[in-house]
């Protein structure tokens, strides 16, 4: 049994770009999870039509492409509308005053019945949902930067300054709905592979650095809660690594211990990060509290190793130890306090319209026309609170 007790902490570390994991394919070696779950077809996208403008999709994940004015501006007119659409999904599975588990699973089991009022009403906001959300790209969540970057009509070659009245809060509300909705398919009918999936996402699809709590509405990125993500996150990658050891658990040359280190440690023998700062490789090496806990959560899970009895693995003290439900009534409530902080960051814009506006005055300032009186003056304030010079770099 191996023990991580002691780590390589090289200076040269280089956190590998999410989603793609890295690993050497020899012929009869176990494939990359990630890839074998490609291969054999798997997938978890959203659904619902793709939208686009005047017959051309939208595509924002795709890198830093410059948009069309009117596309540009398409985007900026439905922010209010995707705003709305996540409200109503998430008004009705979120719980703000019972944040228990059996509150939550409780109230999820209730969509398992297709012909419940609820449940229908439920399927009415997903469809209207999913129509606004495709329109800023049609990939599970929302690539943030890329779209923050499109939304404001900022060409490629600018770089996307830290404002705090950019849009981002929007879409990080518009991934925590699509999240949402993934814990009730989880929880009715168990998708598989949904936390390999996920995995790759959490949580750089909700927030993309972690602030002190006093800073936290001068950013519009930010989150003051790096502990409780981490913990979650930890969570998360742990029942990654139990549906990829369940699904290649078969293969002539399957070894746990392979697709452990895929999943935890770049090459053999550092940490993997997660692509957000705060929580990248090196942050985690330069913090003994989250070095630790990935040490123990490794320990553990190579307690359930065996080197000489097939299947090598104790699948089923894993599940006993690591159970499903229970951490998607966590990941409910993780879903609700960082709800709580986005829609304090729109609230101190004036809401989605003010952020629209402030948008709007951005795209004027780009293409050189006159800023409206009113939002400029809102700009204006909100420049001199954030000690901000400008809409968008000059």
């Amino acid at each position: 049994m191996k023990d991580l007790t002691e780590f390589n902490e090289g200076s040269d570390i280089q956190y590998p770009a999410l989603p793609r994991n890295s690993h050497e394919e020899g012929d009869g070696a176990i494939k990359n999870p990630d890839a074998a779950r490609r291969d054999s077809g798997q997938t978890l996208k959203s659904t619902g039509r793709v939208s686009g403008f005047s017959g051309t999709t939208v595509r924002t994940s795709g890198s830093g492409q410059d948009l069309s004015r009117e596309i540009v501006e398409e985007m900026m007119y439905n922010l209010d509308d995707l705003s709305d659409a996540s409200d109503k999904i998430l008004r009705q599975l979120l719980l703000p005053d019972n944040p228990l588990e059996t509150s939550f699973l409780d109230r999820m089991a209730r969509f398992s019945d297709s012909k419940a009022r609820e449940t229908k009403q439920f399927d009415r906001y997903s469809s209207t949902f999913q129509e606004y959300r495709n329109i800023y790209g049609d990939a599970l969540f929302v690539d943030v930067p890329t779209t923050v970057r499109n939304t404001i009509g900022l060409p490629k070659q600018e770089i996307l300054q830290p404002r705090p009245w950019r849009p981002d809060a929007i879409f990080y509300k518009a991934n925590l709905t699509t999240f949402v909705k993934i814990l009730v398919s989880q929880i009715n009918d168990n998708v598989e592979g949904a936390f390999e999936v996920v995995d790759r996402d959490f949580p750089r699809s909700f927030v993309q650095q972690f602030v002190d709590e006093t800073r936290l509405n001068d950013t519009a990125d930010g989150s003051a809660l790096l502990r409780e993500t981490f913990d979650l996150a930890l969570e998360i990658r742990t029942r990654s690594f139990i549906e990829s050891a369940k699904r290649l658990i078969d293969l002539p040359k399957f070894d746990p211990d392979a697709i452990l280190q895929l999943k935890f440690l770049r090459d053999g023998n550092n940490f993997k990060g997660w692509d957000v700062s705060g929580m990248r490789s090196q942050d985690i090496l330069k913090t003994p509290e989250l070095r630790d806990a990935i040490i123990a959560r490794l320990n553990i899970l190579r307690q359930t190793f065996s080197e000489t009895e097939s299947p090598y693995i104790d699948l089923d003290i894993l599940d006993r130890d690591f159970p499903v439900i229970p951490l998607l009534a966590r990941l409910a409530q993780w879903s609700q306090l960082r709800l709580d902080e986005i829609e304090s960051q729109i609230k101190r814009l004036r809401g989605v319209r003010g952020i629209a506006d402030a948008v709007q005055s951005a795209l004027n300032r780009e293409n050189g026309s006159p800023m409206d009186p009113h939002t400029d003056q809102v700009q204006l304030r909100e420049n001199a609170g954030s000690g901000a010079s400008g809409i968008v770099p000059s």
